[in-house]
């Protein structure tokens, strides 16, 4: 019997030798090819190209939101027109087609600019009727003027507001509610505040709460759950409760961009905030700094580095609201809490469909009458 278990014991400490030797390997393939990565990008180097040495370095223009990117090397193309000329002096017509490519502006003036031709823009509308859908921004929380500004969410009370919204949203919307967070911290900080006063169960009262929080691998779990209380929800009798979920996410992450939050799945979609970037990463400062030395400033006075700023700001948000209508019989609320969002300088970024139809709500009481009424309308 010794003899068999100690033959055992050497079997299952050669499978871990075996196991971590195999995992060097794929560790050190995975090494290298960042390298030869870093060579090939090298080799384009130009006058616009940059290495980047960052020591301790916290979230990048390129990571996900949230992430600490510790220290890095990186090499960095500045100049988006350069590689683009091959193709504009070879074709006749050039046609570039997107679904977020608002603001299209920017598309011009860093693709475009030194080329001599006429640029015509056409935007579709989008495919479903105006009736079926209600864009609101909200500047006024419950006791608060809203501002989730990284300086506006230190004020005491700022995130219970969002609680308050919260609530009285889930009391009118049937189905699903998706809020996105500017990032990972302030979800974390506002589920935290709401937790300790109480807010939090009185919302998972009226709608079951899921989180697609930092470090989470299991976002198709939770989104598989998330949708099937959806579901239970829909089939539950009459004078329910509990009338579907709610999906706490973040801008710019896991769920903000090519997930599917149709029907019930997305009858509302929240944004909290506006996600500006880390003004002191390395890469945003880099771009920012060539872009004012290489374009002109806007017609409204603005460096093309602080429009390019706001414009990665609010393509994360576009993408983000985007998520709720998907066919053209879907309908949805899209409630923007902040009053940023009532400024002409941040409401006409947003897309056309939405920017033309859109809402000031002067009080949470007002933008809940009306939403309710919207719904109302939609279930006759």
């Amino acid at each position: 019997d010794d003899v068999t278990k100690q033959a055992d014991d050497v079997t299952k400490q050669a499978g871990n030798v075996t196991k971590q030797a195999g995992d060097v390997a794929i560790h050190s393939r995975s090494v290298l090819a960042e390298i030869a990565s870093l060579f090939t990008s090298l080799t384009n180097a130009d006058s616009a190209g940059r290495v980047l040495v960052v020591c301790g370095g916290s979230a990048s223009s390129g990571g996900t939101v949230g992430e600490n990117m510790g220290s890095y090397l990186r090499y960095i193309s500045l100049n988006s027109q350069d590689p683009f000329l091959p193709l504009l002096k070879e074709c006749r017509s050039v046609v570039l087609a997107g679904g977020t490519m608002e603001p299209v502006g920017e598309v011009q003036q860093q693709l475009l600019s030194s080329i001599p031709r006429d640029v015509t823009l056409f935007s579709c509308g989008h495919v479903i009727p105006p009736e079926n859908l209600l864009p609101l921004s909200l500047s006024q929380g419950k006791e608060l003027e809203l501002n989730f500004s990284f300086e506006g969410r230190k004020k005491h009370g700022m995130m219970q507001e969002v609680g308050h919204v919260l609530l009285e949203l889930c009391q009118v919307i049937p189905g699903g509610l998706v809020c996105f967070f500017p990032s990972y911290q302030c979800l974390s900080d506002c589920k935290n505040q709401l937790q300790k006063s109480g807010l939090l169960d009185r919302i998972s009262r009226l709608k079951t709460l899921f989180c697609d929080e930092a470090g989470c691998k299991n976002s198709d779990g939770i989104l598989e759950q998330y949708s099937s209380r959806i579901r239970s929800a829909k089939n539950a009798p009459k004078g329910a409760t509990n009338t579907g979920a709610v999906l706490f996410s973040v801008l710019g992450g896991r769920m903000s961009e090519g997930i599917n939050f149709s029907d019930d799945l997305g009858r509302c979609i929240v944004v909290v905030g506006l996600p500006f970037a880390n003004p002191s990463d390395p890469v945003l400062q880099e771009k920012m700094r060539y872009l004012d030395a290489t374009l002109r400033s806007t017609e409204e006075g603005r460096s093309p580095g602080q429009t390019y700023y706001e414009n990665k700001c609010m393509k994360s948000v576009n993408q983000a609201i985007g998520r709720a209508i998907r066919h053209a019989k879907d309908y949805a609320t899209i409630v923007l809490l902040d009053k940023r969002y009532s400024t002409d300088r941040i409401s006409k970024k947003l897309p056309a469909w939405i920017r033309k139809h859109l809402k000031h709500s002067r009080s949470l009481s007002h933008a809940s009458n009306t939403i309710k009424d919207f719904f109302s309308e939609r279930q006759l």
